[in-house]
């Protein structure tokens, strides 16, 4: 008899009256059962999750799922991407804190938690030598915030630049010439909400990121 049965049934119900509410069987694992039913659900993988967008716990996997089949400028960027969102979680840093691990790839989920960043790519640049084989990508960091003011924005800016400028990463596949910051501008929006409109205070930092492939 599982759990949901004794409680429903067993000693618990008849001395205090009370049926246990408890989950549906698509809320429960598949290695669990309610009511001796199994459950239906699973962790998403890799492999399930739409290319590219980070998820679970600590944002700590990257989906593939839809990866287009763009040879090796596809894994060097995909590495790169890697290597900046790794400087992010692994180097105690105040963007981290400032955000509370809210790191998003290309777009951030439905009814997000603020403040937060996103990462996206604006372009990738071959360029070649007889004896180099390089990319320039340009980057975009997306910093949200939905404070009263714009301090809270503002320093979120600032420890951006602290992790970012000029920093050293290591993307598999690939040395790092250089990462400079190019331009940042403000991108303040009224969003309407279940509760009114809420200001959004907001910045556009772009970056461009020289790599240099094996």
């Amino acid at each position: 008899m599982d759990l949901l049965s004794y409680g429903t049934h067993g000693r618990f119900a008849r001395a205090t009256g009370i049926i246990p509410d408890y989950p549906s069987i698509g809320n429960v694992l598949e290695t669990d059962t309610v009511g001796g039913v199994p459950g239906t659900y699973h962790p998403p993988t890799t492999a399930e999750v739409q290319y590219g967008v980070l998820f679970g716990p600590l944002s700590a996997y990257v989906g593939t799922y839809g990866q287009s089949a763009l040879g090796d400028e596809d894994s060097i960027i995909k590495e790169l991407f890697k290597a900046i969102y790794g400087r992010f979680t692994t180097v105690t840093n105040d963007l981290n804190t400032d955000v509370a691990g809210r790191f998003y790839k290309d777009v951030a989920p439905d009814n997000p938690d603020y403040p937060y960043v996103i990462l996206s790519m604006i372009s990738d640049v071959p360029e070649k030598t007889f004896t180099e084989d390089y990319e320039d990508v340009y980057i975009q960091f997306s910093l949200f915030s939905n404070s009263s003011s714009s301090t809270e924005v503002e320093d979120m800016y600032s420890h951006l630049k602290e992790l970012y400028d000029e920093c050293q990463i290591v993307p598999t596949g690939a040395d790092l010439v250089w990462m400079k910051r190019e331009n940042a501008t403000r991108i303040d929006s009224d969003e309407i909400t279940p509760n009114g409109t809420t200001h959004i205070y907001g910045y556009a930092v772009d970056y461009i990121v020289k790599i240099s492939k094996h």
